[in-house]
């Protein structure tokens, strides 16, 4: 598609104007050459008029002697030639007979159509007529005498007809009108200069306006528009730098006002970063010093309970030490919980990668998880493929563990499936449950901490860190979560871990990391 560029200001006023000014020259100049050319064959004619009036004074004699003495009659024409050059000349009587005519032109006398009437004529008319002047006037017998006397028709004793050339006068004419048009044409040449300089004047100052615009849209804000030009565009110009300085302060304003919030901002996100680091340092501290008793009382109630054994009627007794010592339990792992929390947020980015054997690793997975399914009635099935890789087998630890636990807790005589593969150097973890499902709308919020599922009906006891502590620890291992479930279906987790991949920040910032491939073989069997 072709983008039409837009004519200029400055270039349509000045085709406006010089076209105006091309009509007004031509139509003048034409004008003029009419008029003027009217005014020279009325001139000519005028002329042509006076100078028959004299050659009929003149040939009074010739008229009245003619018929009788031609010699007269060529004295006459000899008289008149010498005055002026014609081309030809012709005398008539009273009777309408020639009495001579002489002419350098043959045909001329024709050309005007002079007996085109009858008898002699009375009065002077001179026209213009196949390329001659035709001059015919009454030659009157008291001419001499008294020319303002009343004169009757009967005192006319002869005709004069004489005939000249056009051509002097056409080229008399020609050359006027090369001269009107030469004027024309240098009028016009100096209205073309004087209205360019004139839209010049005008439009200069409009360009200007327009290049400073065009410099603030670039970026530049300091420019200004000149004052100078007309006054309508010195009001425009006024009123533009007006608007510039008014943006320029507010933008100054608004910086300052940036600055103050940026400022703000920091404080504030120093102050929640702050915050954060002593919720974690308070976490870890915290729940690291309840560790302690806890494993204490964890121990007292193991030992209680062996020496119950040996003692009769304690059954009653034996029972409350087991609950006691399932609720350290319970206890024991919700505080394992937070710190790793806390950890994972402390300690973000960091891997320490090792060998780590998948069919050691599964075992000591079951044999961790084994009580809790059993506990539920759950059948757990775990698979895995018997290679050695190098990750973080801590993370990878709590990862599946947290997973494996969700699962047993929220399936009653259902299935747990726990898979551990290697697909093209990335670590595949999957848990598939049949126990109660997630709804969508829950699934949104299910990595966050503190959130859980069916705890109105008793099955989620804890805090609700499982997945959260999932997902921050997959996001340290670059890797990636997927959950598809549906409630009374089950659900069904993956967790894709790139194996051998840099993931210390610290690590990449220095360079001394390479990224490695997996080393996986058979595990001996």
């Amino acid at each position: 598609m072709s983008t039409h560029r837009p004519v200029g200001f400055r270039s349509q006023l000045f085709f406006t104007v010089t076209f105006i000014l091309a009509i007004v020259v031509v139509a003048s100049t034409t004008v003029t050459f009419l008029v003027t050319r009217a005014q020279a064959y009325q001139s000519v004619g005028d002329l042509a008029r006076a100078q028959l009036g004299q050659y009929t004074r003149l040939g009074v004699f010739a008229a009245i002697v003619g018929p009788e003495n031609k010699n007269a009659v060529d004295r006459f024409f000899d008289e008149m030639n010498g005055q002026q050059a014609l081309v030809a000349v012709e005398l008539r009587g009273s009777s309408g007979g020639s009495l001579g005519q002489w002419g350098s032109e043959k045909g001329a006398l024709e050309a005007c159509g002079f007996d085109r009437g009858t008898g002699i004529t009375t009065h002077t008319e001179v026209v213009r007529r196949n390329g001659y002047w035709c001059a015919i006037g009454p030659i009157r017998q008291s001419a001499r005498d008294n020319q303002h006397s009343p004169q009757q028709a009967d005192s006319v004793i002869g005709e004069l007809r004489l005939v000249d050339s056009v051509a002097e006068t056409r080229r008399a004419v020609r050359r006027l009108a090369a001269w009107t048009f030469g004027a024309g044409l240098c009028v016009l040449w100096l209205g073309f200069l004087l209205a360019w300089r004139g839209v010049r004047r005008l439009t200069d100052p409009l360009d200007q306006l327009a290049e400073v615009m065009r410099q603030v849209r670039e970026g530049r804000s300091k420019v200004r528009a000149q004052l100078k030009g007309p006054a309508e565009v010195v009001a425009i110009a006024t009123v533009f730098n007006e608007l510039l300085a008014r943006l320029e302060r507010e933008a100054e304003t608004l910086e300052m006002q940036v600055d103050e919030r940026t400022k703000e901002l920091r404080a504030a996100s120093e102050t929640a970063r702050n915050a954060v680091r002593y919720k974690s340092v308070f976490m870890a501290t915290v729940t690291h010093e309840m560790r302690t008793p806890l494993h204490v009382i964890n121990s007292h109630a193991v030992d209680a309970i062996g020496e119950l054994e040996f003692v009769e009627q304690a059954d009653a007794s034996r029972r409350h030490m087991a609950v006691i010592l399932k609720q350290a339990d319970e206890l024991l792992q919700r505080v394992n919980q937070i710190l790793e929390l806390a950890r994972a947020e402390s300690q973000t980015g960091v891997v320490e990668t090792q060998a780590i054997d998948l069919n050691a690793f599964t075992a000591d997975m079951r044999e961790r998880s084994a009580p809790l399914a059993q506990e539920h009635g759950n059948v757990l099935q775990m698979e895995c493929d018997p290679l050695t890789i190098e990750s973080d087998r801590d993370k990878l630890w709590v990862i599946l563990s947290n997973l494996v636990t969700n699962a047993c807790k929220f399936t009653r005589a259902g299935i747990v499936q726990v898979e551990v593969r290697v697909r093209e150097e990335i670590l595949d973890l999957s848990v598939r449950d049949t126990g109660v499902g997630i709804t969508r709308e829950r699934q949104a919020t299910l990595w966050h901490e503190f959130t859980q599922v069916e705890k109105r009906q008793g099955r989620g006891a804890g805090f609700g860190l499982g997945l959260a502590i999932v997902k921050r620890l997959t996001d340290v291992l670059r890797g990636q979560v997927e959950l598809t479930s549906e409630p009374g279906q089950g659900t069904f987790v993956r967790i894709r871990v790139p194996l051998g991949c840099p993931t210390d920040r610290a690590q990449e910032e220095d360079g001394a990391r390479v990224a490695r491939l997996p080393a996986t073989h058979r595990s001996p069997q």
